[in-house]
This record gives structure tokens, sequence and C-alpha cells, in this order.
């Protein structure tokens, strides 16, 4: 399966404000009732639905929340496009 650029750019995100990868992964794996969202790396495995993409979100600094938002710019409903 080819890996989106979405994800791809999300999980370059990650790896560049996570120290301890297998653990966040895990923290947010146990955190959501669905398949897994994350690999042991942190890599993306699918899309996030919006729940899951603002837990995420809420957990990184502010700079880092951008860098996710404009990962998934492509794909994230905004507000005023509702």
């Amino acid at each position: 399966m080819t890996k989106s650029p979405e994800r791809q750019a999300a999980t370059e995100v990650l790896l560049e404000y996570v120290k301890d990868t297998k653990a966040f992964s895990e923290a947010i794996n146990d955190s959501i009732e669905s398949s897994p969202l994350l690999g042991e790396g942190c890599e993306f495995l699918r899309i996030p639905d919006i729940m899951e993409f603002y837990l995420i979100w809420k957990m990184l600094p502010r700079d880092g929340a951008a860098k996710l938002e404009d990962a998934f710019d492509t794909i994230l409903v905004k507000p005023e496009a509702m």
C-alpha cells in the first residue's frame, strides 16, 4: 500500500517532537476505540478521524500542532467550510 503524503508529513512532525515513540504510540492507540492509529515508530497507519487528530494535536506544542494541521490540511474539514 502506498503511504499518503499527508500521513508521511504528519509522521515527520511527530518524529520531530516525540522522544519515546513507542510509549507515545501505545498511549495514543490505547486511548482510541478503533484500529491502531500509530505504529511503534509514530508512523501513521491510517488517516485519523477528527477526534483522534485533536487528541494528538493537543499533545504537541503550538508550533508542532500547527505543523500537524499543515500536514493534514488537504483532508481536514475546516469549520468555515461547513
